[in-house]
């Protein structure tokens, strides 16, 4: 009896579909945009996809853009230490945890495009649709993995920055504790 009446049971809810859940309503065929992640006032470019080719250290990867060109990517508004500098290789592994080589990301500009050694200067959001949330620059700060440094012409988001660094070292997070 046991078994027919759980025959029955299986058989009804086949015949009703799938049980949708409230991530089943978010529609990915929709496509993403990103217009919504944070950029500059002035940014030069529209925000693109790309994919992590590596890091270098926590505030500077090279990327591949969606035609297969690569270039160097410094990331806005952080500074996280030199390699062989207190926290450095934490930084750097903070980084590569959010950012692992081959995973895909978003990149926006504030209103310089380019460093002094032809690096993007760029904010950067991982996987397909980030939200602002997301933000790795932002995070590194807030985490104590890197120090705000915001560059004259890429000021879009000082307040922030400077604000979360300063949370940052009053909690004692990341470098905050170890290296003062």
């Amino acid at each position: 009896m046991r078994a027919l009446f759980a025959g029955l049971l299986l058989l009804a809810l086949t015949a009703c579909g799938p049980i949708r859940t409230p991530a089943d309503d978010d529609d990915d065929d929709e496509p993403y945009d990103p217009s919504g992640l944070p950029q500059g006032t002035e940014a030069p470019r529209a925000p693109m996809m790309v994919t992590i080719q590596y890091l270098f250290d926590g505030d500077t990867a090279e990327i591949i853009d969606a035609n297969g060109f690569s270039d160097s990517v410094r990331f806005l508004n952080i500074d996280t230490p030199e390699t062989g500098e207190c926290w450095s290789s934490q930084a750097t592994a903070a980084a590569e945890e959010l950012l692992p080589e081959g995973s895909t990301a978003w990149i926006t500009f504030d209103g310089e495009q380019r460093d002094g050694f032809g690096r993007l200067l760029c904010h950067l959001f991982p996987g397909e649709r980030p939200t602002a949330d997301d933000w790795v620059n932002l995070f590194m700060v807030q985490q104590g993995h890197a120090q705000e440094f915001v560059f004259d012409a890429n000021d879009t988001y000082r307040a922030e920055f400077e604000q979360a660094e300063q949370e940052a070292m009053d909690a004692g997070l990341g470098q905050w504790s170890a290296c003062n």
